[in-house]
């Protein structure tokens, strides 16, 4: 081979090698924007439904397939997340559940339920309903029933009958109303994408201006029945207050006179403890006098006695001095 030959065979293994470099870092940047391109089609659109889901691929490649480990851990890091929106609601309701089922005691488990059941409900009526079952809450029939209401909805959400746009709303809405915090909205954003994320609030906002709506109109006709109710009860409270008035007067009255009894009551008792005294002193007296008596009865009876046996002395000696006069 001539020295040009080598030349140009040097060269031409050059440019191999510059094509190959070129051909690599060409591929690589073709990932990357691959790749790129991917996690703005997840943070727009958001998890797949279910794993054969390939609502924004080309037709028989599922999101899936290409939501690697990796992809996975970006996404949710540092461990990673769920790999579809069924296996989000799933897990959501898995931990009410754990959660309800690790509770204190029934008022830990009403709070529990009242905090992510009630934002559920699309209707006033049944948040309604749903606060009087809460109030009424005792037993764990009742945790049951409750607990019933929200698997029910959680299962609508994952309906598989429905199309797939109508399983992204439900399971948005589900995901979305679930929990009122800002961890748990980051993450519902990255699991149903920033498309249905902002289509649920804005169907949340809608949802809880009827409710304010149905709330003002409630309260409208609470305050006209109030205000009809009370003009027509007029009347008779102000029968009932002249009446009232009345019995106030005659309590007075009767107050004073309570108040004067109860003075001549007391001056009774003083009168009654002085005679109960003076009694318990003539008592005294009278036992005094009554043993006196008594010492005075016994000297008496002695001295009749004494007196008995004088007679009976003096009639013995006259029987004897007439027996002497008469000579016998």
């Amino acid at each position: 081979m001539s020295t040009l030959g080598k030349v140009l065979a040097v060269f031409n293994v050059l440019a191999a090698i510059a094509f190959l470099v070129v051909a690599a870092m060409d591929y690589y940047s073709r990932q990357s924007w691959a790749y790129s391109h991917f996690r703005h089609e997840l943070a727009l659109h958001g998890l797949p439904i279910d794993p054969q889901d390939d609502s924004w691929r080309l037709p028989g490649r599922s999101i899936s397939a290409a939501f690697g480990r990796d992809a996975n851990k970006d996404l949710f890091p540092p461990n990673g997340g769920p790999a579809t929106q069924e296996d989000e609601v799933r897990g959501t309701a898995t931990a009410m559940k754990q959660g309800v089922d690790g509770a204190a005691d029934i008022n830990a488990k009403r709070a529990i339920i009242a905090e992510h059941l009630l934002p559920e409900l699309s209707r006033a009526e049944e948040r309604d309903e749903v606060l009087r079952e809460l109030l009424a809450l005792k037993d764990q029939a009742g945790v049951d029933a409750l607990m019933n209401r929200f698997n029910g909805i959680a299962e609508r959400a994952l309906n598989p009958r429905a199309d797939r746009e109508a399983r992204r709303r439900a399971i948005a809405d589900f995901l979305y109303n679930f929990e009122y915090s800002a961890e748990r909205h980051a993450r519902v954003e990255r699991v149903v994408g920033l498309e249905q994320y902002v289509a649920a609030a804005e169907r949340h906002v809608v949802r809880l201006r009827d409710m304010i709506a149905r709330d003002q109109r409630v309260m409208a006709d609470e305050q006209t029945s109030f205000v009809a109710q009370y003009q027509g009860t007029l009347p008779e409270l102000t029968i009932l207050g002249d009446q009232l008035k009345a019995l106030q007067d005659k309590l007075i009255e009767q107050k004073d006179l309570v108040q004067k009894h109860t003075a001549l009551r007391n001056a009774r008792q003083a009168e009654v403890n002085t005679l109960n005294t003076q009694l318990a002193e003539a008592k005294q007296s009278v036992a005094r006098e009554r043993a006196a008596l008594a010492g005075i009865q016994r000297e008496l009876f002695a001295v009749q006695q004494d007196v008995a046996e004088a007679q009976a002395r003096n009639q013995q000696l006259e029987r004897e001095l007439r027996n002497k006069e008469s000579g016998k």
